[in-house]
């Protein structure tokens, strides 16, 4: 089951994490890099191309999967989950261990929140039995905050925060490197640590960990801008939650990604890397002036068949060579009452019928 949104609404801002990471979250993991060669096309449109390919692209192609408390990772249940995610024609799922973080200015990032290095191992060896490729993306809860939030007074304390978060990353890249998983996520949305001395070193740490992929994802085309270091990654990583208008249709939920769309495309090619969307969930308002606040909860209102049309028509908008990896947030391993679960699976049912055609055998990373 799907988990499209994952926002709320300003008055709730300090509990973000709950809704985008909380209970009954599910991993999304999805394909990444492209040979910098294939890169030369990046300026025509999927669109334009052969309609049947256009459904399987991109290359790697799936959803984000995040523990859920009730569902232990190496259950029957969490398996049938991931056999089920397999069935929808996806090849790739985003494992999501959650790094805790007491206060958006304090350097006490841990792994208490985390899975153990066992259930992180089992889960990878369970997704590649399965055909699927997998992706470990780490992402940063703050209790009272968003990762975006995260900001320290004093060098000193920017010292200690990345010390920490090295300390935590390093643990997970090790398991990423040992199960052999296809990348390893380095950030999200870690907009306010961005111009920050310390990634040089991070990043080289990690490497001499971690032979993968390594992907740092930004929010969105803007975010993307403002990266100083993707000569020293392997992707262009973004989360992207287009505002979808309920009301509206096809061609406004497409006007919604296209300026994303033109962006990411182009520094595709300034950078010489591929495009890896590391999360395509939305959020919504009356009409596309809504977006000026992305982060406000969707309302109830928006029924599962319309999600599933707009998740559709956005997949087409980011088909093209450049964009190799798509995941969507999020894939949940139980049934759940509240939020924005399509519980009648009309959302799965419609990747499904996206996907189904498509090759299994394992896109060229």
């Amino acid at each position: 089951m799907l988990f499209p949104s994952h926002a709320l609404a300003p008055a709730a801002r300090g509990t973000l994490s709950i809704a985008r990471y909380g209970i009954g979250a599910a991993l999304t993991a999805a394909g990444l890099l492209a040979a910098s060669a294939s890169l030369a096309a990046t300026g025509m449109a999927a669109r334009a191309g052969n309609p049947a390919s256009n459904l399987c692209s991109p290359a790697h192609r799936g959803f984000d999967l995040v523990q859920d408390k009730h569902v232990a990772l190496g259950s029957l249940q969490a398996h049938a989950s991931l056999q089920a995610l397999r069935d929808t024609g996806a090849n790739t799922v985003a494992i999501v261990p959650l790094l805790r973080q007491s206060r958006p200015d304090t350097p006490d990032v841990d792994r208490s929140l985390d899975m153990s290095d066992g259930e992180l191992a089992h889960f990878i060896r369970q997704a590649h039995k399965l055909g699927l490729q997998a992706v470990v993306d780490p992402r940063i809860q703050v209790s009272d905050g968003r990762p975006d939030d995260v900001r320290m007074g004093s060098d000193r304390d920017w010292a200690a925060w990345f010390h920490h978060y090295e300390q935590a990353l390093v643990g997970l890249a090790a398991v990423a490197a040992d199960e052999h998983a296809q990348a390893l996520v380095i950030g999200t949305d870690l907009d306010q640590t961005l111009s920050r001395p310390e990634w040089t070193a991070l990043i080289a740490r990690l490497r001499r960990v971690y032979p993968g992929r390594l992907i740092y994802a930004a929010q969105g085309a803007a975010g993307a801008q403002r990266v100083p270091f993707w000569n020293k990654l392997d992707a262009v990583g973004v989360t992207l939650q287009p505002v979808l208008d309920a009301a509206g249709g096809p061609a406004s939920w497409r006007a919604a990604l296209a300026g994303e769309r033109k962006h990411l495309l182009a520094l595709a090619r300034q950078t010489g890397r591929p495009i890896f969307v590391a999360e395509l969930g939305f959020s919504a308002g009356p009409n596309p002036a809504a977006q000026a606040d992305s982060h406000a909860m969707p309302p109830p209102s928006i029924d599962a068949t319309v999600q599933s049309r707009a998740l559709s028509t956005w997949l087409a908008e980011l088909s093209n060579p450049a964009i190799r990896t798509v995941l969507v947030w999020r894939w949940n391993q139980a049934e759940q009452n509240g939020g924005f679960i399509a519980q009648d699976k009309k959302i799965a049912q419609a990747m499904t019928r996206r996907w189904r055609s498509c090759s299994r055998a394992p896109a060229v990373w």
